[in-house]
């Protein structure tokens, strides 16, 4: 999911990014960004 939401975040093209906000909050009830801050801050590095 982390991949898919750099891609997500480097697309210029607005339809890809609703589609993804849309989905994204649908599925994880959650926004992209609130998501991958939690999953960076539980990834050891």
């Amino acid at each position: 999911m982390f991949y898919c939401y750099c891609l997500y975040i480097a697309s210029e093209d607005k339809q890809i990014i609703e589609t993804f906000d849309y989905l994204f909050k649908k599925d994880f009830k959650t926004s992209p960004g609130l998501f991958i801050r939690d999953y960076l801050d539980k990834k050891s590095f």
